[in-house]
Order: structure tokens, then sequence, then C-alpha cells
């Protein structure tokens, strides 16, 4: 990439690399430009247009379009909208004469967020350990209220006791994590 062509421009500092929480999700609520910057990712380094052009043609395809049908469709769209968008952000380099990308200043921050919605940043798992947890809780009252006399004794308020701290502390846990 020739240094002189490269199109960035952070703007000025609002957090993390320039980029306030609006222009972060103005940047990712396009699934095009999401995309592109996932492949980036994926490369980790300086690409082709037309290579990232068709990586991204290939992610947002449907079982209607083939990745061959909007592949023009994508590259246009990258060279004269979301790469140039993405370099006045910082998010990366763009080289339009040489028609090549690469991770610009503020692609760190924009790949953590990637990564958080990629993963769900375990939210799955999470929200099964406490479903289970529930249901579990639920049992063992429904037992305490008929048909276990002996998980009376201990009372419904220290299963209940029982079940917030065990939330507590996988909450706590998973926060500590991050």
């Amino acid at each position: 990439m020739n240094g002189a062509r490269i199109e960035t421009a952070a703007g000025p500092s609002h957090g993390d690399a320039g980029l306030s929480e609006e222009r972060l999700f103005d940047l990712l609520g396009n699934e095009r430009r999401r995309s592109c910057l996932q492949c980036l990712a994926s490369v980790g380094g300086t690409t082709t247009v037309q290579e990232l052009a068709t990586d991204v043609a290939t992610r947002v395809s449907d079982e209607e379009t083939s990745p061959d049908d909007i592949r023009d469709s994508v590259y246009i769209s990258l060279c004269q909208n979301h790469l140039p968008k993405l370099a006045d952000a910082g998010v990366v380099g763009y080289d339009s004469t040489e028609k090549t990308v690469g991770p610009g200043p503020a692609f760190p921050v924009v790949e953590r967020h990637l990564q958080v919605e990629a993963t769900g940043d375990g939210d799955d798992e999470y929200t099964s350990y406490y479903a289970l947890v529930s249901l579990a809780t639920l049992l063992v009252l429904g037992a305490t209220a008929y048909v276990v006399p002996a998980v009376q004794s201990y009372g419904v308020l220290s299963v209940l006791a029982i079940h917030a701290l065990v939330v507590v502390v996988a909450t706590a846990r998973r926060l500590r994590s991050r």
C-alpha cells in the first residue's frame, strides 16, 4: 500500500481510537461493512478489494442469490461507499488507486465488537446455565411443596436464597472473566 494514497482520518476523539459509540454503531449497522471487517479480521492484514469483495459476497449471499451474482455489486459498493466510510473513521487503511485495504488504527476497537457479535460473548452458554439453575430451583420448590416433607424443613426462602447465591456467583465470575 502506498502511504501517500491511504485514506484514513480518525476525526475528533470520542473514546476508543476516536470512535464515538454512535459512530461505531453506524459503521457496524450495515451488513456489508460488518462482513468486510470480519473478512479483514480473518485475513489479518492487507488484501485486495477484489479478494475482499469475493469474501464479502460469499458471506452476504443467501439461498436465492449466489456470491457470483452479487460480487460486482459488492465490489462497487465497497469502493464507492463502505471502504471510504471506514477509512474516514480510521478503521481501515484504503488505497483507492492500488485497490488494497488493511486494518487501520481504530480496527482493534471495531474488531472487539465484531468478536462479541460473533460469539455472543458467551450469552448462550450463560442463558442455558441460568435456565438450568432456575429449573432446578423450581423442581426443589415443587418437591418442597408436594413430595418430600424433609425438604420442607429447609423452607422455601432457603432454597430461593441458594438459587440467588448461585446466580450472583456465576454472574460475578462471568464479569471478572471479561
